[in-house]
């Protein structure tokens, strides 16, 4: 643009009394600086409409005068302009309206004045009363009798009238109602049958720790036996069966001498004796 015209575009903003904005020195120098729009919109990472309206003076499309400021600051520093020159161009639009002195409302009645306070005791009375004459009202009408008083001094007789009980000698006749005597009916235990098998065990050379469960896990033995005795147990067959000891030990199963020498390991011997098939029925 040729300095004629530039002063010829000043001179129309003067007769028409409009400033310009900042726009046209931004988009001269940018262009002067071989920049595009979007170069300058990467560089300040600003919207591309953004930059157009700051170039066009587009105040419609601008956000506030305070944030427009500091977006002309960036884009003067980038192409080395006045930043402060350019911040004064700004249209600010119209100056602030004057003031207007507030308009006080009439005085009114307020809750805290004392003729308000008067009259909401007032209607507070009056209800109070209505209430009571209604609860009154609904109450029924009781007589009350007073009874004369006597007045005793000592030394007097005073005469009770209590009721005179007939007597029934017909009920005093009746014989008293006997009691029949309940039989006492005695109750028999019934035999419980439990079908059990037996095991003996004889320590007879030297003493020996054994153990007998039967089928359902029961321990039925669990103990030292000393050289001499003998534990007969039962319990439901088959039985397991270990000897601590086992030359020292005779095993009767069922009554018959069990040899358990081919279960014995270092005179250690463990077994299962007998079958659910010897269990007989036993007594208890």
């Amino acid at each position: 643009m040729s300095v004629n015209e530039t002063d010829t575009e000043q001179t129309e903003q003067e007769e028409t009394g409009v400033t310009a904005g900042p726009g046209q020195r931004l988009r001269e120098a940018r262009e002067a600086a071989g920049l595009s729009r979007e170069e300058v919109s990467a560089r300040l990472r600003l919207r591309m409409e953004l930059i157009r309206a700051l170039e066009e003076d587009d105040v419609a499309h601008l956000p506030p005068v305070a944030f427009v400021s500091g977006y002309l600051r960036s884009y003067a520093r980038l192409l080395e302009l006045p930043a402060e020159e350019l911040v004064s161009m700004l249209d600010r639009g119209d100056e602030a309206p004057a003031l207007v002195s507030p308009v006080m409302p009439p005085h009114q009645q307020r809750s805290g004045d004392w003729p308000v306070k008067v009259v909401t005791w007032l209607i507070v009375l009056l209800l109070i009363a209505l209430l009571a004459a209604w609860w009154f009202a609904r109450q029924p009408e009781r007589d009350v009798v007073v009874a004369p008083t006597a007045v005793v001094t000592p030394g007097d007789s005073i005469e009770l009238n209590l009721p005179v009980e007939e007597h029934r000698p017909e009920l005093l006749a009746e014989p008293p109602a006997t009691v029949e005597e309940v039989p006492v009916v005695s109750v028999t235990p019934v035999p419980v049958v439990v079908a059990m098998a037996e095991v003996q065990l004889e320590a007879v050379s030297a003493d020996c720790w054994v153990e007998v469960k039967d089928a359902s896990g029961n321990q039925l033995v669990y103990e030292l036996l000393a050289q001499g005795n003998t534990r007969t147990v039962r319990g439901k067959a088959p039985f397991d069966v270990f000897l601590g000891f086992a030359p020292a030990v005779t095993v009767y199963y069922q009554g018959q001498v069990f040899d358990h020498s081919a279960f014995q390991r270092r005179d250690v011997a463990k077994f299962r004796l007998g079958k659910a098939g010897d269990n007989k029925p036993v007594v208890e």
